[in-house]
């Protein structure tokens, strides 16, 4: 059986699932078993009052079955959010700032720049 932790219910961990589900398209949904972590309390979700940030994160395509899943469901929400401009949802630039000593972790991290 495959057990899948899925923390936080907001779009990322819904595109997350959506596109997990559609991998294992071969599976029977029988022989998948979800546990769903969150707090409402803690973790409040997203209004036009607050903000998140929704990025790749170091995630590359071609390294790890998990990592095409996260690039997969990061390009699935875009091309969505591209389509339907949802209401409150703004676009931006995530910068990563490199200290020079350690430049090879930064590249193994984050991958080079395009």
């Amino acid at each position: 059986m495959l057990k899948v932790a899925i923390i936080g219910k907001g779009i990322v961990s819904k595109l997350f699932l959506f596109n997990l589900l559609r991998d294992l398209k071969c599976k029977k949904i029988e022989d998948i078993s979800f546990d769903v972590y969150y707090d409402d309390l803690v973790f409040t979700e997203n209004s036009l009052n607050s903000s998140s940030i929704v990025s790749k994160y170091g995630a590359q395509k071609g390294i790890s079955s998990l990592g095409d899943l996260i690039c997969d469901s990061f390009d699935y929400a875009d091309e969505f959010i591209s389509n339907h401009l949802p209401t409150g949802i703004t676009r931006g630039e995530y910068v990563h700032i490199n200290s020079l000593d350690k430049k090879e972790d930064f590249i193994r991290r984050f991958g080079r720049q395009s």
